[in-house]
C-alpha cells in the first residue's frame, strides 16, 4: 500500500508520519542529557542497577563464539551457559548487533539508542493507530502521538530497557483497528509483530497476543471457517518454530518458575495517583510500584468529557468491540492479582485455581498488565473528540487535555530526568580487579553464593559480573532469570575447576573468614585475602610450578 507524501486530510501521508516520529525523537532528547542516548553518560556507569546486569549480558553474548540455539552463550552460568534472553538484553537486538557489528566495538553500550528508538516509534505507532481508525486530522493525530509518548507508565519504566518498549502494545492495537476496518487479518504483519515481541520481552509479547486473539475472535464472530483458524494461529507457530531455533533447548535450571504474584500488582487507586496538578499520597504495598498505571490528569479529564458528551454510544463502543473489551477487563483484573488493595486497605481476595501457576509463576508482575487498558483509554477519548464536528471546540479540547496532560505530569517528567541524570555508582576498586585479571591471565570467576542461594546479587554479584565481562572472563553464576542453580557445590566445583587461571570470589556479606577456609580446606595451593566485599582466592604464586 503507497502512502502520499502530503494531503491534506493528514491521513496516513508521510509528512505526518515524519511530524509524529519527530516529536517523540524531541521528546525525548529534552528529557535526557547528554551522552545518555550514546550510552555514555554517568546514568549506565553503575554496577548496581538492572542496567548492570543488561550492559554486562549484552557484552557477554557479543563477544562469545556463536552456539545453538543461537541465542545460547556459556560466559554466565559456566559450564552450563544460559541464553540472552534470561539477562533481558533485548535478545532479537542483541543478536542483530551480534551478526552486523564488527568485535572490535566490544565492549559497549548499545541500550541508549534503544530507549531513543522506542520513544520514535511510540510516534510511530501513534501515526499507525491514527491512519487506521481514519482520523484525518493532523492536529489530532500529533495531539495523539503527544499523548502515546508522554504515557506516564512508559517514563516511569526507565531502567527497565525492554519494557520500554511499549510501541508494541500500540501497533498491536493498530493492526487491532485494521482488522476492525477492514474485514481481514493481517498475517504477515502480525506475524513479524509477535516474533519481534517475543524476542524482545515475554510480557509485551503476552498483552500482544492478547490483543491478537481478540482480533481472531471478532474475526470469527463474522465468518467462521477452519481456513480462517488455521491462518489466524500461524502467527504464533512461527514463534514456536523460531524457538527451536533461537531458544530451545534450554539449560539446566533454566525455565525455573517465580514467586512474587500478588506482591508486584496494581492497586486500584494507581490510575488517579502520581499527578503534580492533584498530589495525592495515600499508601500503597511496597511492591505495587509495578503496578504504576497513572493516566494523568489530561486523560481523565478527556474521559470524563466522553463519559458527558458521548455517553449514549459507550454502550455501542463496548459492543462493537465487545471481544476486545472482554480481554481488557480480564487484563485489569490480572494487574489486580489475587490481594486487591484500595490504598494499603485489603478490599477483596480472588482465589486462583492452582492450575493457573504455571502463568502467574512467568508473568509475577501483574501490574504491568493493565497497560494495553491505559493505552485503549486514551486512544478512545482521542478519537471520540476528534468525532466532534466543530473543528474549532475539537481544537480547543485537545489542545487542554495535552496542555493539563503536560501539566500534570511534571513529577514524573522530573522523576525521569533525574533518573536518566544518576551519578556513577562503583561498589568495587575496578584498577585493581582489573590488574589482577590481566596480571594474572584470569580466564573463569566463581562468585559465591550464586544467584539465589543467599546474600544480596545487588551489591556483590552484579559488580562482579560486570568486572568479568568487560575481559570476557566466564562466570559461574549471573544474575539471570528463571534460573535455579546448584547452591550447595561449592567444594566440588572449586575441586573440578582449573585453579591456574581461576578467581575464587566470596561476598563476605553472607560468609565469613571460616566458612571460606572451610570451601576451600582441601586445596592447599590456594591462597585467600579480603578485598572490598568480598573474600578472594586463587592460586598461590609458584605453586602451578609445583
Amino acid at each position: 500500500m503507497k502512502y502520499p507524501l502530503y494531503n491534506k486530510n493528514g491521513s496516513g501521508n508521510l509528512l505526518t508520519l515524519l511530524f509524529s516520529a519527530c516529536l517523540s525523537f524531541l521528546i525525548i532528547l529534552l528529557l535526557t542529557p547528554k551522552g545518555f542516548i550514546l550510552g555514555t553518560s554517568s546514568y549506565w556507569h553503575t554496577d548496581a542497577e538492572d542496567v548492570t546486569q543488561y550492559i554486562a549480558g549484552f557484552n557477554y553474548y557479543f563477544i562469545s563464539d556463536w552456539h545453538f540455539p543461537l541465542l545460547a552463550f556459556d560466559s554466565l552460568n559456566y559450564p552450563d551457559g544460559t541464553r540472552a534472553t534470561f539477562v533481558d538484553v533485548i535478545p532479537l537486538y542483541s543478536f542483530l548487533l551480534k551478526v552486523f557489528l564488527p568485535n572490535s566495538l566490544y565492549p559497549f553500550n548499545p541500550f541508549g539508542y534503544w530507549v531513543a528508538f522506542c520513544f520514535i516509534m511510540q510516534g510511530v505507532g501513534a501515526w499507525f493507530i491514527a491512519k487506521e481508525l481514519k482520523i484525518n486530522c493532523l492536529f489530532t493525530s500529533l495531539a495523539l502521538s503527544a499523548l502515546l509518548t508522554s504515557f506516564p507508565a512508559l517514563l516511569f519504566r526507565l531502567g527497565h530497557i525492554s519494557l520500554m518498549s511499549h510501541w508494541i502494545l500500540l501497533f498491536s492495537l493498530a493492526f487491532y483497528f485494521r482488522a476492525k476496518r477492514t474485514g481481514s487479518l493481517s498475517i504477515a504483519g502480525i506475524t513479524i509483530l509477535l516474533f519481534v515481541s517475543f524476542y524482545i520481552n515475554i510480557y509485551l509479547f503476552v498483552m500482544a497476543s492478547l490483543i491478537y486473539a481478540s482480533s481472531i475472535m471478532m474475526m470469527l464472530s463474522r465468518c467462521y471457517s477452519l481456513k480462517k483458524i488455521l491462518l489466524s494461529v500461524l502467527p504464533f507457530f512461527f514463534v514456536l518454530i523460531s524457538m527451536l531455533i533461537f531458544l530451545f533447548p534450554l539449560p539446566p535450571g533454566g525455565g525455573a518458575r517465580d514467586s512474587g504474584f500478588g506482591f508486584y500488582s496494581m492497586n486500584l487507586l494507581s490510575p488517579f495517583v502520581g499527578g503534580t496538578l492533584f498530589d495525592i499520597r495515600l499508601p500503597v504495598m511496597s511492591g505495587q510500584y509495578e503496578g504504576f498505571n497513572y493516566l494523568g490528569l489530561g486523560v481523565i479529564f478527556l474521559l470524563a468529557s466522553c463519559i458527558i458528551f458521548f455517553r449514549d454510544t459507550i454502550k455501542i463502543s463496548i459492543k462493537e468491540n465487545i471481544y476486545l473489551f472482554s480481554t481488557l477487563c480480564l487484563l485489569t483484573i490480572y494487574s489486580l492479582s489475587g490481594d486487591v488493595y484500595f490504598s494499603n486497605v485489603l478490599v477483596l481476595k480472588l482465589y486462583y485455581p492452582a492450575i493457573t501457576e504455571a502463568v502467574t509463576s512467568q508473568f509475577r508482575a501483574s501490574g504491568r498488565f493493565f497497560w494495553p487498558v491505559g493505552y485503549c483509554l486514551v486512544i478512545y477519548g482521542v478519537y471520540k473528540l476528534f468525532k466532534i464536528e466543530s473543528k474549532r471546540y475539537r481544537y480547543l479540547l485537545l489542545a487542554f487535555v495535552v496542555i493539563v496532560q503536560g501539566a500534570d505530569l511534571q513529577n514524573q517528567i522530573s522523576l525521569f530526568k533525574d533518573r536518566s541524570k544518576r551519578e556513577q555508582l562503583e561498589q568495587i576498586n575496578y584498577k585493581i580487579w582489573s590488574e589482577d585479571i590481566k596480571n594474572n591471565n584470569i580466564k573463569f570467576i566463581y562468585f559465591y553464593p550464586k544467584f539465589r542461594c543467599g546474600g544480596d546479587p545487588m551489591k556483590a554479584l552484579l559488580p562482579i559480573m560486570n568486572l568479568s565481562s568487560k575481559y570476557n572472563v566466564k562466570l559461574n553464576t549471573g544474575y539471570i532469570a528463571r534460573y535455579m542453580p546448584d547452591c550447595g557445590n561449592i567444594s566440588t566445583e572449586i575441586k573440578n575447576s582449573s585453579k591456574e587461571n581461576s578467581l575464587y570470589v566470596f561476598d563476605s556479606n553472607a560468609y565469613n573468614q571460616k566458612d571460606v577456609a572451610e570451601f576451600v580446606a582441601n586445596e592447599p595451593a590456594l591462597s585467600c585475602n579480603r578485598r572490598d566485599f568480598a573474600y578472594i582466592c586463587r592460586l598461590t604464586k609458584g605453586a602451578e610450578k609445583q
